[in-house]
């Protein structure tokens, strides 16, 4: 009897949770325009094109500034031309 091996998976986008893609240099988001490098874990993001501007546009969840959550809202730092919902890494307040 023989029992299944595991298998290495790609890194996931840390915007979209989306599975990444491989180009023969480096895992990268298409749909968020990040690139991730080696993918190895914990790797900061780069824009994929880097002479695009972030998007910016403002945290819309209005549910951040309920008493419960009072969250410091953040402007999205994804590259402009990003598909998708925005990403603002909205934080607790402390």
């Amino acid at each position: 009897m023989s029992l299944p091996q595991c298998a290495v998976q790609y890194p996931s986008c840390g915007a979209c949770g989306a599975d990444t893609e491989h180009d023969g240099d480096s895992f990268y988001c298409d749909d968020c325009g990040l690139d991730y490098g080696n993918g190895e874990d914990g790797n900061e993001a780069t824009f994929r094109d880097e002479e695009q501007p972030p998007c910016a546009k403002p945290c819309n969840n209005n549910w951040h500034t309920t008493p419960s959550f009072d969250l410091a809202c953040e402007s999205c730092k994804l590259p402009a031309n990003h598909n998708g919902d925005c990403w603002t890494d909205c934080k607790e307040k402390r």
